[in-house]
């Protein structure tokens, strides 16, 4: 197992971190954190949505670039959080989404969560900068 550095995505003004997270790499050949974030019972407090993406922020800044989230989230605010909370560093993010049981068919899958989660996801990052 390697370990995965979090330097070459420290922001302009941050120090730069060496992750000390292990990593494990997948058949495709991509090295994935074996820790992540949670984002079970995000968004849904509107309150607290700043704080959660400063905590999600700072743990890829610590180099826990894997993210898991499902669209049953907080009806698919958690998947919404998760893009904001990226926006910008998509590169460095593993994303890990679930479906909901009723999707839960290779059609359903493919079609209605699929599109969902693209959708909510890409309005958020998959174009920006």
């Amino acid at each position: 197992m390697a370990t995965h550095s979090a330097a070459r995505g420290a922001r302009r003004g941050q120090a730069k971190v060496r992750s000390l997270v292990r990593t494990t790499t997948l058949p495709s050949g991509a090295a994935v954190p074996i820790l992540g974030q949670g984002t079970w019972h995000m968004a849904e407090d509107p309150r607290l949505r700043d704080q959660e993406i400063a905590a999600l922020r700072s743990g890829l800044d610590l180099g826990l670039t894997l993210i898991d989230t499902a669209e049953m989230y907080a009806d698919g605010g958690a998947e919404e959080l998760v893009g904001e909370a990226t926006a910008g560093r998509r590169k460095e993010v593993f994303l890990v989404s679930k479906v909901l049981p009723s999707h839960a068919t290779r059609s359903g899958t493919i079609t209605a969560s699929t599109f969902k989660i693209v959708w909510l996801m890409a309005k958020k990052f998959l174009n920006s900068p």
